[in-house]
């Protein structure tokens, strides 16, 4: 069973609506395959940050404050999210602003059923050769590694350590 998981970050409650609208469809078109879709849907950058490395592929367009959806990418990128960046163009054409890409996939708006047919299969496509991520979770964070990031881990009384390289280490709350 193949898994994929998309964000959708648009500041336009509209637009995250028909992205919605249109996943959802795409969801039930190929639940019979075995294929499952799951998407979440975040109103700013900051919403979506604290979890961007999980997801697989991004559908992001910000109009409506000084950045952009180009600048968005770029964040989530320096924030070590892997996922496919696509940039849905409502009112910044951004392949004329920042020329030709091999890291972002431009789009127009309005996005059609066949569009996310075409997407979707980038994402899995990208899913089927990425390594996992294992999430952690903390009290109040949550970490997502790699698993040859993990050195190891070791139950305390009432949490586990995990030693992690890059001399980090995290506390998941109860044993193992």
């Amino acid at each position: 069973r193949m898994a994929v998981l998309i964000a959708i970050c648009d500041d336009s409650p509209a637009d995250r609506k028909q992205f919605e609208r249109l996943l959802s469809r795409e969801k039930d078109a190929r639940l019979k395959n075995d294929e499952v879709i799951y998407f979440d849907t975040y109103g700013s950058e900051e919403a979506l940050l604290p979890y961007c490395m999980k997801y697989d592929m991004f559908l992001i367009d910000i109009s409506f404050c000084t950045r952009d959806g180009m600048m968005v990418a770029a964040d989530l990128k320096n924030h070590g999210a892997e996922g496919l960046m696509v940039l849905c163009a409502s009112s910044v054409d951004y392949e004329a602003k920042y020329g030709p890409s091999d890291d972002v996939i431009y789009m127009k708006k309005p996005l059609y059923q066949r569009d996310f047919t075409v997407l979707t299969d980038r994402a899995c496509s990208f899913s089927s050769h990425r390594t996992p991520r294992l999430e952690l979770r903390g009290e109040t964070d949550t970490l997502y590694v790699k698993p040859d990031e993990i050195i190891y881990a070791k139950s305390m009384t009432y949490y586990t350590l995990i030693a992690l390289t890059g001399d980090r280490s995290f506390h998941i709350i109860g044993e193992i």
